[in-house]
Formats: structure tokens, C-alpha cells, sequence
């Protein structure tokens, strides 16, 4: 019965210490600064063209896919 209590006040001692060298040296600090968010609403202009992707449609469809295991 000793023996078990000493390997818990062990295994408690030891928890205790790796969670606080966690909370010194690992976890990250807060600090609070103003930062401005990016703007990803950017103007891109693609003109008044229709994109057609039948072309490449068709020419991609009668590729064979030959996977060796």
C-alpha cells in the first residue's frame, strides 16, 4: 500500500510540474494589438468574355487512366 502511494504522489508531482513548464514556456502569450483585416474583395476584371471549357471537355474525356497496383 506504500508503494502504490508513493507512485501517485509521483506520478501526481510530475503531471503538475510538465503542466506548469507547459504553461511557462509553451503556451502562447496573449498580446492584444490592433491589426486591420486584409481586403480580399479586390476588383478583377475579366471583361465581358464567356469562358468555354467544351474544348478541353472534349479532348479530356477520351484520355484513358491506367493505374498499375
Amino acid at each position: 500500500m506504500r508503494k502504490l502511494g508513493s507512485i501517485f504522489l509521483v506520478a501526481l508531482m510530475s503531471g503538475i510540474i510538465t503542466l506548469g513548464a507547459y504553461k511557462l514556456f509553451l503556451e502562447p502569450k496573449n498580446v492584444s494589438s490592433v491589426s486591420v483585416a486584409p481586403n480580399y474583395t479586390r476588383n478583377v476584371s475579366l471583361g465581358s468574355e464567356n469562358i468555354d471549357f467544351t474544348v478541353a471537355a472534349e479532348t479530356a474525356i477520351h484520355s484513358v487512366v491506367h493505374v498499375k497496383t
